[in-house]
This record gives C-alpha cells, sequence and structure tokens, in this order.
C-alpha cells in the first residue's frame, strides 16, 4: 500500500476543538490552566501554566476538551502559533482558547502525528494559510482542513520506533552538550557566590522594599504588540522566562525604564534578569525599581545567589510582590557594588564564550534533528528495513549527571 494524502480532520478521533474564550478567575491554587508559554519544546510545562483554576471550571471546561496522556495540541494564536506538543503524563489540567486538540482514531499512530505535524512541510503548511493582524493566527476550520500525508499503520509504527531511537541519540548528545554548560554555570556561580556572600565593612541587610519599588505585569494585550521587532514595535515584552533573550513580543510603549531588574513570579520563581532597555512586563512578572543609588546588575547577581524564595517547607509555585518586598539581601556600598560587577564581568567572559560554543553546537543538533524527521515522515528516507535495537528513550532534556562523560563529543 502507498502513501495517502487527507484532511486532518479525517484522521480525527475527537473533533478539533480548543479551549474556553473566556478568561476564567486564576487562583493560588487548584487545577493548572496551560496556554501557550507553558506549551514548548514539544511538551506541556505544568509548572509554567498561566494560573490555576477551582475543580468546579475545570470541569465545566472538560466538556469542550478534557486532555489525557498522548494528546496533542497545537498553538493556533500568538508568536508560536503552529507550536507542537504532546501529552506526557497524566496529571489533571485545563487548556485555554490558543490551543487545539488533535486526538487521532486508533488507526493512526498518535505519535507519527506528532512528529509530522511538526515537521518543517506541516509547519510551512501553517505559515502559508495562517491570518496576519498584530499577531499569527490560524483558525481550527483552516487548520483541520490542511493535508497530511501518512503510510500504512504498520510502518507508521516503524517510522515512529526509528525515530524515537534516533532522535534518543540525538537528544543524548544534545543533554551532554547542556550539562556541560551546567558544569560551567557552575563554576560561575561559585565566582559569584564568594564575591557576594563575603561581607565586610559598610555591609547591611535590607529589605528588598527599602531599595526597590515593585511590580507586577498585568495580563497580555495583543492588541498593544507586535510579534515582528520594526521601527516602531522596538521595545521588547517580557514573562517569566530564566532565558534573559526570550521576548513574548514588542510594543512601541514601554511601561518600564532601563536600569531596572525583572524576577521571575511564576513557574521557576524568584530568577533576576538586569534589564539595560525600555520594555513591558507581562503575566505577573515582577519588576524592580530602584529607590536608592545602586548597581542594579550587581543585584541580580546577588539575588540569583543567595535569596531561597520558599515559604515553610514548601518552594513557592508563584511570587507576588507583597511576598517578594518581605525578603532581605546583604547590601554592600555602591562603589564596592560596582567593583564586584567589574569583576564579574572580567572573571566570567571566557566561561561565556565557552558556553555560546556549546550552545551553537545544540542549535546545530536540533536542525540535524528536525531535518532528519522531515526527511522520515514525508517518505524522503524509507526504513522499513532498518532493524531497531533495544534503546532508552530520552527526552531533550538534561536530568542525568552521568549523561557528560557518557556523551561528550
Amino acid at each position: 500500500m502507498s502513501w495517502k494524502t487527507t484532511a486532518l480532520k479525517r484522521i480525527l478521533s475527537t473533533p478539533m476543538s480548543d479551549g474556553p474564550h473566556e478568561t476564567p478567575e486564576l487562583l493560588d491554587d487548584g487545577i493548572p490552566f496551560v496556554s501557550v508559554e507553558a506549551s514548548h519544546d514539544g511538551r506541556i510545562f505544568l509548572s509554567e501554566c498561566r494560573g490555576y483554576i477551582s475543580k468546579e471550571q475545570h470541569e465545566i471546561y472538560c466538556k469542550k476538551v478534557k486532555p489525557q496522556r498522548n494528546d496533542i495540541f497545537i498553538v493556533k494564536s500568538g508568536s508560536t502559533t503552529g507550536k507542537i506538543v504532546m501529552v506526557d503524563f497524566d496529571d489533571e489540567f485545563s487548556i485555554w482558547s490558543p490551543l487545539a486538540l488533535v486526538r487521532c482514531k486508533s488507526e493512526y499512530n498518535q505519535r507519527f502525528v506528532f512528529y509530522y505535524l511538526g515537521s518543517p512541510i506541516f509547519q510551512k503548511t501553517i505559515q502559508d494559510n495562517w491570518s496576519y493582524g498584530t499577531q499569527p493566527n490560524i483558525g481550527m476550520g483552516v487548520l483541520q482542513n490542511l493535508p497530511i500525508s501518512f503510510p500504512p499503520r504498520d510502518e507508521q509504527d516503524q517510522i515512529v520506533r526509528y525515530l524515537d531511537w534516533k532522535v534518543s541519540g540525538i537528544n543524548r548528545l544534545i543533554n551532554a552538550k547542556r550539562r556541560q554548560i551546567a558544569l560551567l554555570q557552575e563554576q560561575k556561580q561559585a565566582i559569584i557566590n564568594e564575591a557576594v556572600t563575603k561581607g565586610g565593612e559598610g555591609w547591611a541587610e535590607k529589605a528588598f522594599n527599602k531599595l526597590f519599588m515593585i511590580k507586577a505585569g498585568g495580563d497580555a494585550k495583543p492588541e498593544f504588540y507586535s510579534y515582528d521587532f520594526t521601527n516602531e514595535y522596538c521595545y521588547p515584552v517580557f514573562t517569566n522566562s530564566i532565558d534573559k533573550h526570550s521576548v513574548y513580543a514588542y510594543t512601541k510603549n514601554p511601561i518600564f525604564p532601563a536600569e531596572t531588574i525583572t524576577v521571575t513570579g511564576r513557574g521557576a520563581v524568584g530568577y533576576a534578569i538586569y534589564r539595560d532597555i525600555p520594555f513591558d512586563a507581562i503575566i505577573r512578572l515582577l519588576v524592580l525599581l530602584p529607590k536608592v543609588n545602586l548597581n542594579c546588575k550587581y543585584f541580580e547577581y546577588a539575588i540569583n545567589s543567595t535569596v531561597n524564595f520558599v515559604m515553610t517547607t514548601t518552594t513557592i509555585t508563584q511570587l507576588s510582590a507583597v511576598q517578594f518586598s518581605r525578603y532581605k539581601i546583604c547590601v554592600p556600598p555602591v562603589e564596592e557594588q560596582n567593583e564586584i560587577v567589574f569583576y564579574f564581568d572580567k572573571q566570567c567572559a571566557n566561561i561565556d564564550k565557552i558556553i555560546n560554543k556549546l550552545n551553537e553546537e545544540i542549535a546545530l543538533f536540533a536542525e540535524y534533528r528536525a531535518r532528519l524527521i522531515s526527511d522520515v515522515v514525508t517518505g524522503k528516507v524509507d526504513v522499513r528495513g532498518v532493524v531497531v535495537p533495544e534503546f532508552e528513550a530520552v527526552e531533550d532534556v538534561a536530568d542525568d549527571e552521568e549523561e557528560i562523560e557518557e556523551c561528550i563529543i
């Protein structure tokens, strides 16, 4: 039997649907409410959920979409339109309207579909068919009619076995690089820790609300943003991310000035980043605006090195401005802050150079992985006769400290 092509909706066991088109009341605890910011790297990360909803609200939303293990979701609006993620856990959660459910009939391998939807050929089809206002958007009526090609089920299964094997090997190499980066970051952190904890004459413990005015970013307002950098929309909009260079969108009206600090208030809470340009902040990202003369870059280092954001014995999953304001930090005189920052920059420059090189190598591995998946799921590479050996599945997340010794290249 040969490959066939049909509309995506023809292979679904459940009609394509999305989450609610209303904004629910978000709580500090409850059922995770997931949107695009928690959907990346092929997976859903509940720690990066938009917030929490009540059990009662969750049950109402489940009447439309009740997520389950192996479900596929496509991001259908925003700067990450077209992103594909697959659920790999059994925890309950609800989704918001930017996510569209793809759940296939039993005669189709769900993981084959996951690989196909993430391939460059399908992603290009999405881009050719989305509308574009202030942000990319593709309606479900368009999305479910996009074409998908597939071989017989036994060949789908073989393709999945082959790709899981090959992708796991690539992921193992990527994870080794990530672990090398982590070790270098630890070396860098040791240099920082020594400087910011040494104490001395003129050092004093102070609460953050004595040093900074603390604001929290509001809700995302796409009508005021552009998802492309332009001469007019040239100021970044940041959200809760530990990646300094991760930008949600761009605005022409920055709310916050340069020489400030952002601190993650959700997900991996408490991560500080020095900002040297004007910007806007959303989704409860904390912004620290100095009240006194100080070096913001020093406080990025000091917060990340010395402040543990905990409540009794449980790490806070959401950090509010009020909570943050009560923490204290040891502060040297501003002249010494400047000296410490100069020392950091000098000592860490070579480490940062090596880290950048490793990140470039990771990008090359990721590019090869994407090309391999595309060639296999479109039939350009025939893997029917390949004997797939026993292997350990490896996600693109470094969680084994021994990987670096086993996989270094």
